[in-house]
């Protein structure tokens, strides 16, 4: 019997996050009708049976269009619905007045930066990044019981995320369960080369200094000076800070070992495989959600990766296994890691087979829909 579910995400835009998550997801749950209910769809996804758009405000979807929704629920017979978003979603969500059960998948609960943190960098830095827009400081704010009590209030049969931090803050929740899920990748016979004449070092994601590319860009000159012949590509989403660091690098000196790809890749894999290495040296704990999914697809396709142990990257990066860590904000350190891996052929290979290794234990798409599938029998059965 096939079970009808209607995901439930404003906007849709296959280009972010975790509408990517979204839309992999629905991909490869088995035995699942998928449709999608948005407040407008700016990039499309390929699972969904079927595409509602009802308009309004992207921000305040839930509200501003929750009887919109309650009808969009009845007229496609969901037997569950599934809410995507960050914790505002929880407190905005569905109306307990639903017969339907819902789901609701919390991809990050931010918490407030510390004064170490903020002294790291520019509160501008921040502010124009995802780590503290207007809505991001209000979700630092939050107290955990009020979610939880929203949840109980909302009569939400279950929750699932793949943030660590998530689960914990939210803890047991009377009547609803809470499961940790994998996913962020697929694992094939795509794979990366070590290729010691001409490597090259690959970071990819928003154009914005809190992932570390003014990091990166300052330990590059030591690994030309290692490796003369290595290239630095930049597959950057454009953003406010894109014309800043596009000055950076023509000011760098070393321009010519450096591209930057700001058109979205049609397949973030297939690019990873043609480089030697992954960079990502994040600056704060909330640059993105756990688990950043182009760091998993760089590691699906055997990618080495250097990182900074901040929380998002924690749980999938595991030194000396899939990848190094190195100190937040440190050049030198970066520099040394990365001509570490490219010089190294043993050390590149150990790493790749084991961020390969790691997305199959635990980050592949299977797992998440293994998980979200078991949730779903279990509300439905309830």
């Amino acid at each position: 019997m096939t079970t009808r579910v209607l995901h439930v995400v404003a906007p849709f835009d296959r280009r972010d996050g975790i509408c990517r998550a979204v839309d992999a997801l629905a991909e490869h749950l088995p035995g699942v009708r998928s449709e999608l209910c948005t407040s407008r769809v700016l990039a499309a996804g390929s699972a969904f049976e079927d595409v509602h758009e009802l308009g309004g405000s992207d921000a305040l979807f839930h509200i501003s269009r929750r009887r919109e929704i309650a009808r969009t629920v009845e007229r496609t017979r969901a037997d569950i619905v599934h809410l995507h978003g960050g914790i505002w979603t929880s407190l905005l969500g569905m109306s307990s007045a639903s017969q339907v059960p819902v789901v609701h998948s919390v991809y990050a609960w931010p918490r407030a930066p510390s004064l170490r943190t903020i002294a790291r960098s520019s509160w501008r830095e921040m502010r124009s990044s995802a780590v503290l827009p207007n809505r991001v400081l209000l979700s630092t704010l939050i107290p955990r019981w009020a979610v939880r009590r929203a949840l109980e209030r909302r009569r939400v049969a279950g929750v699932l995320t793949q943030d660590p931090r998530v689960a914990a803050d939210l803890g047991p929740v009377e009547r609803t369960r809470v499961r940790l899920m994998g996913g962020g990748g697929e694992v094939d016979e795509l794979r990366a080369a070590f290729d010691a004449e001409r490597p090259t070092i690959v970071i990819a994601g928003k154009a914005e200094t809190a992932r570390g590319i003014d990091t990166l860009l300052a330990a590059f000159p030591e690994v030309l000076a290692a490796i003369p012949s290595a290239r630095l590509r930049m597959l950057l989403l454009p953003g406010s800070q894109l014309p800043a660091i596009r000055r950076s690098v023509a000011s760098s000196g070393f321009a010519e070992s450096i591209e930057i790809a700001t058109e979205p890749s049609a397949d973030l894999r297939h690019a990873f495989a043609r480089c030697t290495l992954g960079a990502f040296p994040f600056k704060y704990d909330g640059t993105t959600a756990a688990p950043p999914l182009t760091v998993v697809e760089a590691m699906s396709v055997g990618l080495p990766i250097v990182g900074t142990p901040v929380a998002c990257l924690r749980p999938i990066l595991r030194p000396r296994e899939n990848g190094l860590l190195v100190p937040i904000d440190d050049p030198a350190s970066l520099g040394s890691a990365i001509r570490t891996v490219l010089t190294d052929h043993g050390t590149w290979l150990d790493l790749s087979d084991g961020a390969v290794a790691s997305v199959q234990e635990r980050w592949s798409w299977s797992d998440a829909a293994a998980t979200t599938a078991g949730l779903y029998r279990e509300v439905l059965a309830r």
